[in-house]
């Protein structure tokens, strides 16, 4: 870990990575080490944000769900065993006509009470507090499970509501007992969950839920470093100890976080939308590179970019040159979605959403001697990374449904 003073004065200022070189004489630049005692020579290094940082991150992590209920499972019927055994003389054909009997298992789930937090009369915010308190006695999901008698039952998982308002299990440990009292006291209150993953699920998402985006700092760097690999390039993070933290085993990861950081640099939206989450008014969602468009573009759909350059540039283009360079956005275009839940709003409700589309100028390069001008006034705004040479095509902000 790296302090980088006196550089980024704003506490909300916004960044993910950068060139090492860039802060060359901030940094303390000492060998890393491998884990067999070797110096780590490096091909190239960058330094990587407290964000940049928990993308990356392989390890599991912490994520808060709302406890917003129970599911209890009975045992099964003992017929159940006499079948399985019938089964195992019969042939495939028969087996699949003598099912078990499923005992359902039972659900409850409620509502949990408006927040308090907007409430600007401290007074009032601490009366309805109590009343609420009071009120935990005649909640019916409390009833319910109260009045299971455990003997009966043989396991009993919480239900959680995530915060993109979908619903997960929270599985627990301890006796029957413990898990009733434990659902019985966390009931529509936070509980931390481990995910058994780190911040990058698949195809492009990330979960910012582990993240605290009101702690994060700015002047907080770590080293990433590049070096080569069998027949490749390896990437690493360096721990504040001077040791290897983690290993980056999927390459594409260091590619969204340019553009990432690509983005941040180019849509204003973006970067009011994460700021809203470091100052509190706002809880992150996901963050999802997205090559699946659903929208595409053409001569009645043009990006803005585009829009003003034609009618301002005087580039002479027929109709199947137009087609031509429609479907050339259409290509090597990617969506970046920033979502979040606005603090007013409810979890049941759609999210809002940062949207950033950047497009990589390689898609134009079949253009560049036909309308060299615009090509050359396309390429002088790329912006050049191991991602690629990428360009800000167009940007869109509301609203965003997560399911």
């Amino acid at each position: 870990m790296i302090e980088i003073e006196n550089q980024y004065p704003d506490s909300r200022n916004i960044w993910i990575i950068r060139d090492l070189r860039d802060d060359a004489s901030t940094i303390d630049a000492t060998p890393l080490l491998s884990e067999n005692g070797e110096t780590i020579q490096p091909v190239k290094e960058y330094l990587i944000s407290e964000l940049g940082y928990y993308l990356l991150n392989p390890n599991p992590i912490m994520v808060k769900k709302k406890l917003i209920g129970f599911e209890s499972f009975y045992p099964q019927p003992a017929t159940n065993r006499i079948k399985q055994k019938i089964r195992g003389l019969l042939s495939k054909k028969r087996q699949r006509h003598l099912k078990d009997a499923q005992l359902p298992s039972q659900v409850a789930t409620g509502t949990e009470p408006p927040p308090l937090t907007s409430l600007n009369d401290a007074g009032l915010k601490q009366h309805l507090g109590a009343l609420y308190d009071q009120l935990r006695a005649t909640e019916p999901v409390l009833n319910q499970l109260t009045a299971i008698p455990l003997h009966q039952i043989t396991d009993l998982n919480g239900i959680c509501r995530d915060n993109d308002g979908g619903t997960s299990p929270l599985l627990l440990r301890g006796s029957l007992a413990e898990k009733r009292d434990y659902i019985s006291e966390y009931l529509y209150k936070d509980v931390d969950v481990l995910l058994n993953q780190g911040a990058y699920c698949t195809d492009g998402l990330f979960k910012l839920g582990g993240f605290n985006f009101q702690q994060f700092s700015p002047a907080t760097a770590y080293r990433l470093i590049k070096r080569q690999h069998q027949n490749g390039y390896a990437y690493l993070v360096a721990s504040p100890y001077g040791k290897i933290a983690y290993t980056v085993e999927n390459p594409k990861l260091i590619n969204y976080l340019h553009l990432f950081e690509k983005c941040i640099q180019s849509n204003r939206e973006l970067r009011q939308s994460i700021r809203n989450c470091i100052d509190g008014t706002a809880t992150p969602l996901h963050l999802f590179f997205n090559t699946r468009f659903d929208v595409t573009y053409s001569e009645n759909h043009m990006p803005g970019l585009y829009r003003r350059l034609l009618s301002t540039g005087g580039y002479e283009m027929d109709v199947d040159l137009r087609v031509q360079l429609m479907d050339s956005l259409n290509n090597r275009s990617i969506k970046i979605i920033f979502s979040y839940r606005p603090e007013a709003v409810s979890r049941n409700s759609d999210y809002l959403a940062a949207i950033t589309v950047m497009h990589d100028i390689k898609a134009l390069e079949p253009l560049k001697n036909t309308i060299p001008g615009l090509y050359t006034a396309i390429r002088e705004n790329t912006m050049t990374s191991e991602a690629g040479r990428f360009y800000l095509l167009e940007t869109m902000h509301g609203r965003h449904n997560e399911h």
